[in-house]
């Protein structure tokens, strides 16, 4: 949760759609949803609970299918007949996902995988980003994980995988 937090004030403060508040707000209450399950969960890509369909849920259940339908109305609006309006359709429903979930999935699956399980899924950040996220300094078991180079040593313009 921290990790996820963090990186939500360090990397999207400035984000305007969606908003830092929302990011922030869904990444806590995704996480939070997901109390119950926390023993079981061992990363983003393998656990017995499988955070990527929890994810799809939780997306769903947040208005996703309201906004498809919106979409869809829209196009309809614009008199596009299928397949032209299931293509429109599915590359306009993308492009909102991308924006409004993927900076919430961004931090909550590097928060996951970083406290649990590295496995560098999450690419776009860098070692600048970590140091803005701990300004206090890198804790340990950050400074633990087993990167190419350490920390200490790289430039805040050096890309990372989380």
């Amino acid at each position: 949760m921290d990790f996820a937090l963090r990186m939500a004030d360090a990397c999207y403060a400035t984000s305007r759609r969606p908003s830092h508040a929302w990011i922030q707000m869904h990444v806590q209450d995704f996480i939070e949803c997901r109390e119950s399950e926390a023993e079981r969960i061992e990363s983003w890509d393998s656990s017995p609970v499988y955070v990527c369909d929890r994810m799809g849920e939780y997306i769903e259940d947040n208005g996703f299918y309201d906004v498809e339908g919106a979409i869809l109305d829209s196009l309809e609006d614009q008199g596009l007949q299928s397949p032209e309006l299931e293509d429109r359709r599915d590359a306009l429903i993308d492009r909102w996902e991308d924006r409004w979930w993927g900076p919430v999935q961004c931090c909550v699956r590097a928060g996951l995988d970083v406290a649990s399980e590295p496995s560098g899924g999450v690419v776009g950040f860098t070692v600048g980003d970590l140091r803005r996220m701990y300004p206090e300094g890198f804790p340990t078991w950050l400074t633990e994980i087993d990167w190419d180079v350490p920390l200490s040593k790289c430039a805040d313009s050096e890309g990372i995988w989380l």
